[in-house]
């Protein structure tokens, strides 16, 4: 587990030397339908309820951003 760990963050290290952080931000975001799914599939958990009042606002930060930056990145470019 710690060798399996230690390989992933050497693959972000290595990943976020290669491009913007900004362009791979938005893949943080599917942390959240994945760990529910996961939750889901494996611990039986299924927190609709819960889940989606609260993810909803943070997807559509995200959402917002990723569109700001590409106005942004089209004027300047």
């Amino acid at each position: 587990m710690g060798g399996l760990g230690s390989f992933a963050v050497l693959c972000l290290i290595t990943a976020y030397r290669s491009t913007r952080p900004g362009d791979l931000a938005p893949l943080g975001y599917l942390g959240i339908p994945f760990s529910f799914t996961l939750g889901w599939a494996i611990f039986d958990e299924a927190s609709f309820d819960r889940l989606w009042p609260r993810a909803l606002p943070i997807v559509s930060a995200g959402l917002l951003i990723i569109w700001r930056e590409r106005l942004h990145a089209g004027r300047v470019g």
